[in-house]
């Protein structure tokens, strides 16, 4: 980063990853040796990307951020089901560019309070659109060991990881980037709270949240038939809490504990029951 000035900061990064996933689901029948299923799945994705952000502090109350950033994303995904009765398979390769502004304003009237409110807005290269997201949270702390914390806003997702019913098809990770006609992008609104709580070298993290999905993206139901790249879209419901336990023991050793209980409810009216 580069501070021209005590109030002014800019940061400038860059990032690239890449992975690459294969999985191989072997099923055999009992009745017949000879009777079996071949189910094989490659999924890679490249992931790279670029920001700029600009923070500008107006004086002890006032924070202003602004930046820029850009995001290139390229999924690959290969399919193919061989049984005794037939052999299909199917692949895709997309790419998408995304190029984000923000703007981000804090206001901390006292030491204890910090409010947050911002606005990002995103245009997608493949859906030649614009899509905006605002954002808030806050910060209280009544003593000095006790924070609490709260936050709402709309997200946006621009590559989707499939949901496969069968557990056949598919490991646990398949991406595909949002495109039209085939893969919405996900959108959600979020909201949740809790508190933070730190002393003698111990911290308790503790949030609640509830998290409303759409256009999540499930394969049809004969894709473990035909192994056709066919889609079916549906929603989301997410509540849960997060706990984390983290002890600092020294400057060089620290230890962490965390648990997560959620419940998640999908609902996709275009599969099949």
């Amino acid at each position: 980063h580069f501070r021209p000035s005590p109030q002014y900061t800019i940061y400038t990064k860059g990032n690239y990853t890449r992975f690459r996933t294969d999985y191989n689901f072997v099923r055999s029948f009992l009745e017949n040796d000879e009777d079996f299923e071949n189910s094989l799945s490659i999924n890679e994705v490249v992931d790279a990307g670029f920001s700029h952000h600009h923070n500008f502090r107006i004086n002890e109350s006032h924070l202003l951020k602004a930046g820029y950033e850009w995001n290139y994303v390229e999924t690959f995904l290969g399919l193919q089901n061989e049984s005794i009765f037939s052999v299909g398979g199917d692949t895709t390769d997309d790419i998408a560019n995304t190029h984000t502004l923000f703007l981000h304003y804090g206001y901390s009237p006292t030491s204890r309070l910090l409010i947050q409110a911002g606005l990002r807005g995103t245009f997608h290269d493949q859906f030649y659109d614009i899509f905006l997201s605002p954002r808030l949270d806050f910060f209280y702390s009544p003593t000095s060991s006790l924070t609490l914390k709260g936050y709402a806003g709309g997200y946006f997702q621009y590559i989707s990881q499939l949901v496969d019913w069968d557990f056949d098809l598919l490991s646990s990770q398949a991406w595909l980037v949002s495109s039209p006609g085939e893969i919405p992008i996900i959108s959600s609104f979020q909201v949740g709270g809790g508190f933070l709580f730190e002393r003698k070298g111990w911290l308790v993290d503790v949030e609640y949240y509830l998290k409303d999905l759409n256009n999540l993206t499930s394969f049809g139901s004969n894709l473990s038939s035909s192994t056709n790249l066919e889609f079916a879209v549906g929603e989301a419901y997410i509540q849960g809490i997060d706990v984390l336990l983290k002890r600092r023991w020294n400057a060089q050793h620290r230890s962490w504990i965390s648990y997560t209980l959620s419940s998640t409810t999908y609902e996709f009216p275009d599969l099949e029951e």
